[in-house]
């Protein structure tokens, strides 16, 4: 949907369009089921990282990923304007709140929470178990598909929408966007598992604003080129061109930090004689 304001007459030809998001309601029914499905999600997801954090030792930074991720999902609001994304609720769904023209419904943090959090402990517990290369490719590659028909199905349901001039849609969904946020989700856990270890004591509290900051960037830093392009309202082939360069950019970064070695584990220091 567009409202264009009418042309200032000492400035002719010059005309303002504005994307708005479509407004209504989705059926309470299906936003029960997703609101249920994701919670359990969720919950499986940090009693699954608290087992193996207690047996292992492994993914003990997992359950401050996923909480983080959490946290960052409930303030997505200015991201999903961004890529012109729109959330639908139900009539008695509760909105934690309206931003951009658009309420944050619960069952849609929730999902954040849930899909983002498990891929970032993927890319956590890729590199702290030291996966190839290859093995990281390939659970890039089945996660962009998960997220195309994850996406596919919201849309069938009527609970989200894509809006404005988008890339090449597969199954309704933009082509760019799932692979945007499968490469920023993994890239968190990866980040995280080298960052999260140098942070002691007091010192770990820093990991809060800045990992939520981080959750928010990722997305950014990756999905930018399409980003402009619907900033800008461009049409095909702009878009498509756009949406190229974001594929490209995705690819590119994935791939040097697939490769970056994984942090090597922390040594005792030895007591001075």
């Amino acid at each position: 949907m567009r409202v264009r304001a009418c042309p200032d007459p000492s400035r002719k030809g010059i005309r303002i369009t504005v994307n708005n998001p479509p407004q209504g309601f989705a059926s309470s029914a299906a936003i029960l089921v997703i609101t249920v499905i994701f919670v359990v999600w969720w919950l499986t997801l940090i009693v699954w990282c608290s087992v193996r954090a207690r047996r292992r030792g492994k993914l003990r930074h997992a359950i401050v990923v996923v909480l983080l991720v959490t946290l960052a999902a409930a303030a997505e609001t200015p991201y999903d304007a961004l890529i012109n994304w729109q959330w639908f609720n139900s009539r008695e769904g509760p909105v934690l709140y309206t931003a951009f023209q658009r309420g944050m419904p619960l069952w849609g943090a929730l999902t954040y929470g849930a899909w983002i959090g498990t891929m970032a402990v993927i890319g956590l517990w890729a590199k702290e178990n030291g996966w190839s290369k290859r093995a990281l490719w390939k659970v890039f590659a089945a996660l962009v598909v998960f997220d195309f028909a994850g996406e596919s199905l919201m849309m069938h349901f009527g609970v989200a929408v894509y809006y404005g001039h988008q890339s090449p849609r597969l199954l309704e969904v933009p082509v760019v966007w799932p692979f945007v946020f499968t490469g920023s989700f993994l890239l968190i856990g990866m980040v995280f598992h080298h960052l999260i270890p140098k942070l002691s004591g007091a010192r770990s509290v820093a990991v809060i604003p800045m990992g939520i900051g981080v959750v928010f960037a990722a997305g950014c830093f990756l999905g930018w080129p399409s980003m402009v392009a619907l900033g800008m309202n461009l049409a095909s082939p702009w878009t498509d061109v756009m949406a190229a360069i974001t594929v490209a950019t995705v690819l590119y970064w994935f791939g040097v930090v697939a490769n970056t070695p994984s942090a090597a584990p922390a040594r005792p220091v030895p007591d001075s004689e």
